[in-house]
C-alpha cells in the first residue's frame, strides 16, 4: 500500500504461482545456453549424449516429454508464450533448466 498526500492510497496485489526447489546443486552445464531464445518452433539444447526433455509451463504443467540423444527439438505443437525446459540425464539427474519464449 502507498500514500500519496493524506487521503490518496494505492494497492497493488501480488500473486505467488508456483515454486521451484533443487535438492541438490547445478554443476557443470551452468553456462550451457537453449537456444535461440526466444524462439519459432526449434530448440537447440547444446548439452551431449541421451538425455530427457520435459517442458513444462508456469504453472508447472508438464506438457512435453522427449527422450533423445539429439540436440534440436521440437516446439511446434504448443502455444505461443513462456516455458521451462528442463534437461534430465540417464540417471534422472537435473542437468540444466531456462525458461524460453516461443513467438511465431
Amino acid at each position: 500500500k502507498l500514500q500519496y498526500g493524506f487521503n490518496q492510497f494505492k494497492t497493488k496485489k501480488f500473486i505467488k504461482t508456483c515454486d521451484v526447489t533443487l535438492t541438490e546443486p547445478i554443476t557443470g552445464n551452468e553456462n550451457v545456453i537453449f537456444y535461440p531464445n526466444p524462439t519459432q518452433g526449434t530448440l537447440t539444447i547444446p548439452i551431449e549424449g541421451e538425455k530427457q526433455i520435459i517442458v513444462t509451463n508456469l504453472q508447472g504443467q508438464i506438457l512435453k516429454s522427449i527422450q533423445t540423444d539429439l540436440k534440436t527439438i521440437s516446439l511446434d505443437n504448443l502455444a505461443l508464450g513462456s516455458y521451462i525446459v528442463s534437461v534430465f540425464n540417464s540417471d534422472n539427474k537435473l542437468l540444466k533448466h531456462q525458461r524460453i519464449v516461443l513467438t511465431r
